[in-house]
């Protein structure tokens, strides 16, 4: 009887946005949409949206399942199971439905720094802020209308996922480039801010940013980004590491939003773009 109910309780949420399994829960992504034909890793067909999505949690690097409607006069379906793709790449395709596997690098945890305790002066010439192992900046907090000042820093970690090698990076010059240039300094193709440079250990005017290189099977969805110049609106507001701060990358999608620019000019500006496992 108990598995009976149980078979009900999913019956009933396979037209929901949210698909439970034993194993977790699926997320509708997109209706309408498909992966690309260079994600397909299986094509089966099924008789439920559950046989789909127990199929994907059997394959290791399967993220995504994509499942059309039934077609006339039959109760199957087609089940494409999907491995790692830039969410920019997926497909337009009318009574297909797209869900993100339950996966655990998604659970993003987020911890506040402050200059003056993640202070690493090993150098006379200047200071360092870093974010822990395996993790990355993802906003900037300041109290006061100072242009380039930096008060807290907040960076996001993955668990015990690895994502980002911090042992390892260069540095890019972020203060008062030679030449205007139209939007933040980037670090490298596949390179996240880890951490800042400045002479000051008060962080007023940062000299370089920290880029760390992802680690393998991770990748930068450089056609999802977007580019932030710090105004008055952005200053002040929370500073608990687990509340969305008023200047960081998006923290309120189910992709990560990685900082791998940022500029100071007549304000500081960061780009954020999308991360994503891509094997």
């Amino acid at each position: 009887m108990r598995s009976f109910m149980s078979l009900i309780c999913l019956i009933s949420l396979i037209n929901t946005s949210i698909m439970l399994t034993k194993n977790g829960m699926f997320i509708l992504m997109n209706n309408g949409f498909a992966g690309p034909s260079d994600a397909l890793l299986k094509e089966i067909t099924v008789s439920s949206k559950i046989q789909c999505a127990v199929s994907c949690l059997k394959i290791t690097n399967c993220l995504y399942a994509a499942m059309s409607s039934p077609s006339d006069n039959s109760d199957t379906f087609i089940c494409q199971l999907l491995k790692g793709f830039p969410p920019s790449s997926m497909v337009a395709q009318i009574g297909w439905s797209l869900y993100t596997k339950p996966e655990n690098h998604l659970q993003k945890t987020y911890y506040g720094l402050d200059p003056y305790d993640a202070l690493d002066n090993n150098n006379d010439d200047y200071y360092e802020m870093f974010c822990s192992s395996n993790s990355l900046f993802t906003g900037i907090w300041e109290d006061s209308e100072e242009y380039w000042d930096i008060d807290l820093a907040k960076c996001m970690g993955l668990g015990n996922i690895p994502v980002v090698d911090t042992s390892s990076g260069v540095q890019v010059e972020i203060y008062r480039p030679p030449s205007y240039v139209d939007g933040p300094r980037e670090c490298p193709n596949g390179y996240v801010i880890t951490g800042t440079h400045d002479n000051s250990d008060r962080f007023s005017s940062p000299n370089y940013v920290q880029c760390s290189p992802l680690v393998a099977g991770w990748s930068v969805d450089y056609s999802d980004c977007n580019i932030t110049i710090r105004t008055t609106q952005h200053y002040y507001g929370p500073t608990e590491p687990d509340e969305t701060w008023n200047y960081e990358c998006s923290p309120d999608t189910w992709f990560v939003k990685a900082m791998v620019g940022m500029e100071l000019l007549d304000d500081i500006a960061i780009k954020c773009c999308t991360i994503y496992r891509s094997g």
